[in-house]
């Protein structure tokens, strides 16, 4: 009914402005026959200047019911006689070039000249309102709205047909299909009320049905023997997945063991030189204690000789000679020293073994609040003779809160990072007899703990930034890198402890990695749930 209004409506709009239009051509060319008319009457009368002659031509007009206002014009364009209707307006001014008929004001006005033998003689202009062709505008109108009102009723008619025929039939369609989605039963099938288009539609639709309860059923068994293979691929995933961990942390314990091993002549001279040291003074106390020793025997003659009264006097220089022999103002002065130089070597060694047990942590207490400042500081110690040939390194320690790490993984990591740093200032620094400068940042940053490591060496080249954390990636000859190192140390950061490892270079200028680590247990969390 809409689409049938709607399409009504727009022909009988367009039909009624063009009936309009029409009316208004053909009202213009009756007054302009009209006027052609009165100028032919009233050319001689304008020629003879006969003003009688011309008002009584132009109340002829009166016979016309739509003509207001009638006015003729002479050559000099001044109104020479003119009729109007009721209290209609007078004459307007006469134009001095427009010609022919115009709306105005709901009338419609007409200006022509008058020609006669081929002269203009004047003018003539008629006003006339648009009574009658209002009229017949009214009644298409109303015609149109009857023919709409009747075509209207003939389609609510249609329609109120076809919705018994199609509509219906349809609804029923629709219902049966909301039925079998809400219930998910595919076995419900549709009643065919004929053989007509609407039949067609309700077997298409109950094949399309039966074929959907096929396919449900296979989905069904193709369902249930997914998941017995979803589980029998889970259990060997599980079996797979505990593999992978037990191999990963195998890897990254022989990879830890593979740095220390690499450390381990380096750690053996820098504990081989105070033990070295402390051997040359025990050494030395024990000749002196066997010196002092001799003295203190023969004090010990001479002093049971005084005790017995006997004379003592040979016994007293004996004691002198022996004195002098062993030279005991200088092991009187050395042997402190000797002991105190044997104690600082011991303390190096012992400094060096905690450093070595605090960088494996091997009190293994896992997941724990640590202090990454003194974690680093091992962490040099251990590395000093891998550093201290090729770059001073610097510290500068900020003052950050404890960490909740694994923090034998960290020190794993800060100690790759150093070794790097050391290669790569090597292969600046090589044959120069120089060194390159590694410094070491600690900061805290809102909640998360920044370490940076910088260093002076030849950089990273822009071809290798985005594989230098792939595994077994290397740059280095043979047998100084497995290209395990970053990838493990990125895993252990990123995976294990939820910060990041990223890094910023500049080639023959030096790189800074940044390792951040959050404060607040993101670690504790996850080892919590894996438990």
């Amino acid at each position: 009914m809409l689409s049938s209004g709607l399409a009504l409506l727009v022909v009988s709009t367009v039909l009624s402005f063009y009936a309009r239009a029409t009316l208004l051509r053909a009202k213009a060319q009756e007054l302009c026959t009209a006027a052609q008319m009165v100028g032919f009457n009233s050319a001689a009368a304008l020629t003879f200047r006969d003003t009688r002659a011309a008002e009584a031509i132009l109340g002829a007009l009166r016979a016309n019911d739509n003509v207001i206002v009638a006015c003729t014009y002479g050559v000099d364009g001044k109104v020479f006689a003119s009729y109007h209707r009721g209290e209609a307006a007078g004459c307007p001014a006469r134009p001095s070039t427009r010609t022919g008929s115009y709306l105005l004001s709901g009338h419609m006005l007409l200006f022509e000249q008058i020609v006669l033998r081929g002269h203009t003689e004047g003018a003539i202009f008629l006003e006339s309102d648009l009574k009658d062709v209002n009229r017949q505008i009214d009644r298409f109108l109303v015609i149109v709205l009857l023919v709409l009102l009747v075509s209207l009723s003939l389609a609510l008619m249609l329609a109120s047909v076809l919705q018994h025929i199609v509509s219906e039939p349809i609804q029923q369609l629709a219902a049966t299909a909301l039925s079998v989605d809400e219930r998910q039963d595919y076995s419900i099938r549709a009643t065919k009320q004929g053989n007509d288009e609407v039949g067609v539609l309700f077997d298409a639709f109950n094949r399309m049905l039966g074929r959907i309860q096929r396919r449900d059923i296979e989905l069904l068994h193709a369902q249930n023997d997914l998941e017995k293979k979803v589980e029998q691929r889970t259990a060997h995933l599980n079996i797979l997945m505990e593999d992978n961990k037990k191999m990963e942390m195998e890897l990254r314990h022989a990879q830890k063991l593979e740095a220390v091993g690499s450390l381990a002549a380096g750690i053996a001279h820098e504990i081989n030189t105070p033990i070295q040291f402390v051997n040359d003074n025990v050494h030395f106390l024990r000749d002196a204690f066997r010196a002092i020793s001799e003295v203190l025997a023969k004090y010990e003659i001479a002093c049971e000789a005084i005790s017995q009264g006997s004379l003592a006097a040979q016994f007293a220089a004996e004691a002198a000679a022996q004195r002098e022999t062993t030279d005991w103002d200088f092991l009187h002065e050395e042997i402190p020293k000797a002991i105190d130089q044997a104690i600082e070597g011991l303390a190096h060694v012992a400094t060096i073994v905690r450093a070595m047990k605090e960088f494996s942590h091997v009190d293994h207490r896992g997941i724990a609040a640590a202090n990454l400042n003194q974690a680093m500081q091992s962490t040099l110690i251990v590395a000093r003779n891998e550093l201290k040939y090729v770059a001073d390194v610097q510290c500068f320690f900020g003052d950050i809160p404890l960490v909740v790490c694994s923090l034998g993984d960290l020190n794993q990591v800060f100690l790759n990072l150093l070794i790097n740093a050391a290669h790569a200032i090597g292969d600046v620094v090589k044959g120069t007899g120089g060194k390159g400068r590694i410094e070491i940042r600690t900061r805290q940053d809102g909640s998360s703990v920044e370490i940076a490591i910088s260093d002076t060496g030849t950089g990273i080249p822009e071809e290798i930034r985005d594989k230098i954390f792939d595994p077994f990636f290397t740059t280095k000859e043979v047998g100084r890198g497995t290209g395990q190192g970053l990838a493990i140390a990125r895993s252990i950061v990123v995976n294990k402890h939820g910060g990041t490892l990223t890094f910023e270079t500049e080639s023959d200028r030096g790189t800074t990695f940044y390792v951040r680590l959050p404060v607040n247990g993101v670690v504790a969390n996850r080892e919590a749930v894996t438990r």
